[in-house]
């Protein structure tokens, strides 16, 4: 036993730890509010990573798009408001991409449909600031793909063979009795 509660409790402990320590930073520093969503969305898929918790990979995806979105948008002031649309459609798709390498049948199919929809009106949004954004994801979302490829076939097993595989002739001992 690690000590660590089984029901999950833990998950909820490091997030409010997160909080706590991005808020006593503001103290300090006063601009790391911006990195708050994105540093919690990050701890997210931390915990994903370690635990394979559906709830986690969803959350921190959601999560980790609307905080990347927040901080492109105050670096990229001219962009019309549009990365934080892109940043949650392209944390939709994340969903879908991590739930397919994984084979999570919570995050299969579903996330791909607001996923598409907000990193159209993203896009749209963005204009050409986003050419020079996806010139970026565009990388990305190929070694996703590539990963999701890799994992579907590592799931598939050769078929079994349709005979048995012979065993060798069994001698009877040689008869000494005579």
């Amino acid at each position: 036993d690690d000590g660590r509660p089984r029901d999950g409790r833990w998950i909820g402990g490091i997030i409010l730890i997160i909080i706590g320590v991005v808020l006593l930073a503001g103290q300090w520093l006063p601009d790391v509010g911006r990195y708050a969503p994105l540093a919690i969305g990050l701890a997210l898929l931390v915990i994903f990573i370690v635990t394979r918790n559906p709830g986690a990979l969803i959350g921190g995806s959601i999560v980790t798009g609307i905080g990347a979105g927040i901080v492109l948008d105050q670096l990229f002031p001219g962009a019309g408001g549009g990365w934080v649309p892109l940043g949650l459609g392209l944390g939709f798709l994340g969903i879908w991409a991590a739930g397919t390498a994984f084979r999570l049948p919570e995050a299969r199919v579903w996330p791909l449909i607001p996923g598409a929809i907000l990193t159209f009106v993203g896009v749209a949004q963005v204009g050409g600031a986003a050419a020079d954004a996806l010139r970026y994801a565009w990388p990305v979302v190929l070694i996703l793909l590539g990963v999701a490829v890799i994992a579907g076939g590592r799931r598939r097993q050769p078929p079994p063979l349709p005979f048995a595989t012979p065993e060798p002739p069994h001698e009877d001992p040689p008869n000494t009795t005579g």
